[in-house]
């Protein structure tokens, strides 16, 4: 996160600056990047009198929030200051930034502008306190600007660059600007902001939440409710696929997460033109499982990248992947085969032993029996002679 100095002049005239014919607007702005806001608690393990703090961008339904809040003896609060535990989403970045395209200069020349504004007594004092404030403070990168303040700043002809002593600034902006282009916060966000990078909190993944936002009760999806669920995309009503698809939705995700993602890899396209993809349940469930919403197509690499970041591949869903996906897996190419597969590191840190299955059998040689018919009559042909 880049703390950065915003600073711009509000002026109809790019050559006369005089007292009443501009206004300074300078603020404080963080420039930021996804990582930012990635989490950095991967579970949550509350404690009664929890306060939690939700970022922007979190896809939460309140009716499953509240029996948390009851269960675990939790509080949400709408200040970040107040609060215990912070969550961050896989979409609070976008929500809480802007695209911002700026140009920068150095903090230094900033400091020579307000030398020469305050030397034609065209510096208010408030204004004034609060740029010496963030001077001071080295935190600060760097200046962003717009056009229309950078028109300004590198005017030679600016009337208050008349004078010897400033006649050399305007070549100096002209030299030092540089392009900004980047995300910055939204200021209805920048005391949060502020508040966060200097705690430095713990941000808490919001797929833990949603690990636990079911409840102890809910369904878990074994291989017979697959199979129901499968059935129900199968028909041709849409009810069905939208009650299969609430199904999932309040089920326990991690422990239903293979046929899930079974459920995605088959009927994705059913999933996508319902209208229940756009409810809060099946939104947290997509938000889980780190889909795209806008397509919900899943690979069996997809598959098995959900079950290693959940942590529950094991042997028994190998076997079953191998046994389903064998086409997908092995015949990539014409001219070779696979014959025998393993895991890659990832799968094994997980289950903690070796596994390699043998997919195509070994071809026998069948010895070729030589022929010396045609040797022998040959030799009573010559014997004859």
């Amino acid at each position: 996160m880049e703390k950065l100095i915003s600073f711009k002049i509000e002026t109809n005239d790019c050559y006369n600056l005089s007292k009443d014919s501009f206004i300074i607007h300078v603020n404080t702005l963080y420039g930021v990047n996804p990582q930012d806001f990635s989490p950095t608690e991967s579970t949550v393990s509350f404690v009664p009198g929890d306060k939690i703090y939700f970022l922007p961008g979190i896809n939460i339904p309140r009716v499953k929030l509240k029996d948390i809040v009851l269960d675990y003896n939790i509080k949400v609060v709408r200040d970040i200051n107040q609060a215990t535990k912070v969550f961050t989403g896989s979409n609070t970045y976008n929500k809480i930034s802007d695209r911002n395209w700026s140009y920068s200069f150095d903090i230094k020349l900033l400091d020579k502008f307000l030398k020469v504004l305050k030397d034609a007594d065209l510096l208010d004092g408030y204004i004034e306190e609060k740029i010496n404030l963030m001077l001071l403070n080295s935190d600060y990168t760097k200046v962003i600007t717009d056009y229309n303040t950078r028109r300004v700043l590198d005017n030679n002809e600016l009337n208050l660059y008349a004078t010897t002593s400033n006649a050399n600034l305007a070549l100096e902006f002209r030299d030092n600007y540089n392009s900004y282009y980047g995300n910055t916060i939204d200021p209805d966000f920048s005391e949060t902001i502020d508040y966060l990078s200097s705690q430095n909190l713990k941000l808490y993944d919001e797929k833990s939440l949603l690990d636990i936002i079911n409840g102890d009760d809910a369904l878990i999806i074994n291989e017979d409710t697959y199979e129901k669920l499968s059935n129900m995309f199968k028909s041709s009503d849409d009810d069905n696929h939208t009650v299969a698809m609430e199904i999932m939705s309040n089920s326990k995700y991690k422990e239903s997460l293979f046929f899930i993602e079974l459920l995605f890899y088959n009927f994705s396209h059913k999933m996508r033109d319902n209208k229940a993809k756009n409810h809060v349940n099946f939104k947290s469930l997509i938000t889980y499982l780190n889909k795209d919403p806008r397509y919900l197509h899943t690979s069996v690499d997809d598959i098995l990248q959900s079950l290693v970041s959940k942590k529950v591949i094991n042997e028994e869903y190998l076997d079953k992947i191998l046994k389903m996906f064998e086409d997908d897996i092995i015949h990539s190419n014409r001219f070779f085969l696979v014959k025998s597969v393993t895991i890659n590191t990832d799968i094994f840190d997980i289950i903690k032993q070796d596994y390699t299955r043998q997919v195509f059998p070994d071809r026998v040689i069948t010895p070729q029996i030589e022929d010396n018919s045609e040797e022998l009559n040959t030799s009573e042909e010559l014997s004859w002679i």
